[in-house]
């Protein structure tokens, strides 16, 4: 008798412990979706309060919402960018990357982690895109940057498409 006991103790204490986890899987479960929402909405509300580009033409390819940026280290920087295509050829898979000259190889960490959501361009399109980007770790305080436009063909293959504008980049 004695072992039908343990053996009933055995599967309360199991079935505790189960409600036990999966109360805490949902509580943690809870906590990580408001934080990454909590962050999105922070996010989105950076994203709309940056001011739209000038239209981009053919004379004037790029366009960026702002020319020089004052960031933070490590910050989390949306930027929008007007892109036309002026040459003949469509352009396919169209991006957007920013360059940063600096001391040794430290102008290349000013912009890291960027995203930029590439698109097909014919001929005379354009259109207005977000670029975003974290501030790396820069031994200065300003970047004189070059921002330019990318195309990459069927072999993944980036091309600079010829196309720039320059860009300040000031870390406080």
């Amino acid at each position: 008798m004695s072992s039908k006991k343990g053996s009933l103790e055995l599967s309360v204490n199991a079935i505790v412990i189960l409600i036990i986890a999966i109360t805490m899987l949902g509580l943690g479960l809870f906590f990580v979706n408001n934080t990454f929402r909590s962050v999105s909405k922070q996010f989105e509300e950076q994203v709309k309060q940056e001011p739209e580009p000038q239209t981009a033409s053919s004379q004037n390819p790029i366009t960026l919402s702002r020319d020089s940026l004052i960031v933070t280290l490590n910050e989390k920087v949306a930027l929008k960018v007007g892109i036309a295509n002026p040459s003949v050829n469509p352009w396919n898979n169209t991006g957007f990357v920013i360059n940063c000259s600096g001391a040794g190889d430290e102008g290349a960490k000013v912009v890291s982690s960027p995203m930029f959501n590439k698109r097909n361009l014919d001929s005379g399109d354009s259109f207005v895109g977000q670029y975003l980007f974290t501030v790396g770790k820069p031994l200065s305080d300003t970047y004189l940057c070059v921002a330019k436009t990318t195309t990459t063909d069927l072999n993944n293959l980036t091309t600079d498409t010829g196309y720039s504008k320059d860009i300040t980049i000031q870390v406080k």
